[in-house]
């Protein structure tokens, strides 16, 4: 896991909004929606790992 797509996760959770996020983290709102999505694809092998 890498920890800008992390910080994209928390960004959006606290902000409530890609677009708001995306300002406060000084990037466009498509490379924030990429990292979640990035974020998404590795979950599972994280969490395979883990049981």
């Amino acid at each position: 896991m890498d920890l800008r797509r992390l910080s994209s996760f928390l960004a959006v959770v606290e902000e409530g909004h890609f677009g708001r996020a995306a300002t406060r983290l000084f990037l466009s709102p498509a490379a924030v929606t990429g990292h979640i999505q990035q974020l998404e694809r590795s979950a599972p092998r994280c969490w395979s790992g883990a049981r």
